[in-house]
C-alpha cells in the first residue's frame, strides 16, 4: 500500500505511515491517546501514539504528538526500523551499543495502552543521521536486515 499523503510505501498491516504519521487504513478506528472517544487522524513519527485533529503538531510535513521534543529529535536522528517487540528493539540496540552506534528507542506502549498484538504498537529505532548508513551495513551483515525500513527514510 501506499500512503496517500507523502507517497511512501506502508505494510498493509500498519493504520499509521511511519514516515509522515497520517492515516492509511480506515479497517479499525483507533481513539486518540489523549481524548478518549475521539478517533485518532494519525500516530507520532517518534513516539506512535494515536493523535486526533486537536492533539496532532503538524511539522515538515509530519505529524506529533504534543511532546514538543518529538520534532526536534528528527532534526538529529533517522527511522532505522521498527521492532515487532521490546525483545527484538532490545537486541538491535545491543547490537548497535556494541559497534559504537549509540540509538534511541520509543515504543508507544510507554505512552499509550496498546494490545501487544496491536500492529502500531511497533518499537521504532532510530540512529543519528550520520550514522543511518554505517547501523544500515551493521545490521546486514548481521542478517538482521529485515528490520531496517529503508522505504521509510524521507531525506530531510
Amino acid at each position: 500500500m501506499i500512503c496517500p499523503h507523502c507517497s511512501c510505501p506502508v505494510k498493509e498491516e500498519i493504520h499509521f505511515c511511519l514516515n509522515c504519521g497520517s492515516a492509511v487504513s480506515t479497517i479499525a478506528e483507533i481513539e486518540c491517546g489523549n481524548h478518549s472517544g475521539a478517533a485518532a487522524v494519525g500516530a507520532c513519527v517518534v513516539c506512535g501514539v494515536p493523535v486526533c485533529g486537536d492533539c496532532a503538531v503538524t511539522r515538515g510535513g509530519k505529524l506529533f504528538c504534543n511532546d514538543s521534543s518529538h520534532a526536534v529529535f528528527l532534526v538529529r536522528y533517522a527511522l532505522l526500523g521498527v521492532a515487532i517487540s521490546e525483545f527484538e528493539a532490545d537486541i538491535i540496540v545491543s547490537n548497535l551499543k556494541a559497534n559504537g552506534i549509540s540509538p534511541q528507542f520509543f515504543s508507544p506502549k510507554e505512552f499509550f495502552n496498546f494490545k501487544n498484538d496491536e500492529p502500531d504498537s511497533a518499537v521504532r529505532v532510530f540512529v543519528l543521521k550520520d550514522d543511518h548508513a554505517r547501523a544500515v551495513t551493521l545490521l546486514t551483515e548481521l542478517e538482521l536486515e529485515d528490520f531496517i525500513h529503508l522505504e521509510t527514510i524521507q531525506p530531510s
